[in-house]
């Protein structure tokens, strides 16, 4: 298979009107080389994909897929440490991308959320702190803090605000009180 500059040399060389054999003499190419390529003219060559160049984890992909079939969470640091411990040589690169290929997709988690109706149930986190404010000296409080909120609120303020937002009692939503 002769390259393109070598084609081209041979099709203007007959273009000017050498001979096949003139062709020969100057090209160093064989007088049927020379007459396949002007009889097909100008063709590019078709060069084939080459096959890719072994890389120095071959020898351990049948492990690595034994180990990862066995224990999917096993992370790619361990993996790697385990197989230069069998001789590999090459970089965690090659490993990870392998591991990639490789490793089973993770399962998808099912969760049940809970919904509640409209205006029927509210969550609030608050802390409880008991704290003696100034012009009661000696006196303790239970003050509620929400976490969203930067001054603290006494703890009937909850129910009071909450009154006031929604109005009459029957419209107060249940609070849940996990955590009071």
């Amino acid at each position: 298979m002769i390259n393109l500059k070598e084609l081209m040399t041979i099709l203007e060389l007959h273009r000017q009107g050498l001979s096949v054999s003139a062709i020969v003499e100057r090209t160093g190419h064989d007088r049927k080389t020379v007459r396949k390529y002007i009889h097909q003219r100008l063709v590019m060559p078709q060069y084939g994909r080459r096959a890719p160049p072994p890389t120095s984890l071959e020898t351990y992909e049948s492990y690595l897929r034994e180990r990862v079939h066995a224990w999917p969470e096993l992370t790619g640091a361990r993996l790697l440490r385990e197989i230069c411990e069998l001789g590999y040589r090459g970089g965690k690169t090659a490993v990870h991308d392998f591991l990639r290929e490789i490793r089973p997709a993770p399962a998808l988690v099912f969760e049940v959320r809970f919904e509640t109706p409209a205006d029927r149930q509210a969550q609030v986190d608050f802390a409880e702190v008991r704290v003696e404010l100034g012009n009661d000296p000696g006196v303790e409080r239970k003050v509620v803090r929400d976490g969203a909120r930067s001054q603290p609120l006494p703890a009937g303020a909850v129910c009071a605000a909450s009154r006031s937002a929604h109005g009459p009692a029957d419209v107060i939503p249940e609070i849940s009180s996990a955590r009071l």
